[in-house]
């Protein structure tokens, strides 16, 4: 065997391992920048996900602000004994000191386009989606199927003239995993603390 072929030989040797080489280093770039960008996908779909449930606990608060400052201009007179009623319900002829008929009370409620529904039990998406959990399950305005978020609002009263609120959304993120919002919000029905 000649000298030159053996040479050729062994560098077409070195040229198949550098090629080797190389393509491994490729593979396992290519393998770690996927990771990455599946990486932030997966963030940024989160941090959308949250961002959706603060904005619709912030949506609660507004609603019963509205009630609060609607109700003070409807009934002038008796904005003690009527700041929580509810559209469509009557004050006219109130009980001083007392809450009316078709206020909002004490208890857990859901809200859906404007109106709020008030039930015996409480949300928990933490093993899995249960019947009573449905009641919660949020429609957007303008949709007609439900979304995969719950709201559950929890009213109590601090005094006569305060209302303190939880606000929680849930929703299921990949395998039955339950996420949370919550928010304690205090609407007060005392004119002169705004």
């Amino acid at each position: 065997m000649n000298s030159q072929s053996f040479k050729n030989r062994i560098l077409r040797g070195e040229t198949l391992v550098e090629v080797m080489v190389s393509l491994f280093v490729i593979m396992i770039s290519g393998a770690a920048a996927t990771m990455i960008v599946m990486t932030a996908l997966d963030t940024t779909v989160t941090s959308e996900r949250y961002l959706v449930a603060q904005n619709l606990a912030v949506s609660v608060a507004e609603q019963i602000t509205n009630i609060r400052d609607t109700n003070r201009l409807r009934y002038p007179l008796y904005h003690d004994e009527c700041w929580l009623v509810l559209d469509g319900e009557n004050c006219s002829n109130p009980n001083p000191g007392l809450l009316q008929t078709g206020s909002l009370t004490e208890g857990n409620y859901s809200l859906e386009s404007g109106q709020f529904f008030l039930h015996s039990s409480d949300l928990n998406l933490d093993d899995g989606i249960n019947a009573s959990d449905e009641d919660y399950q949020f429609t957007f305005t303008g949709q007609t199927e439900k979304s995969d978020y719950y709201r559950q609002i929890k009213i109590t009263f601090a005094d006569t003239e305060s209302i303190e609120f939880t606000v929680t959304i849930e929703w299921l993120d990949g395998a039955k995993v339950g996420r949370q919002v919550s928010d304690i919000i205090t609407v007060e029905n005392n004119q002169d603390q705004e």
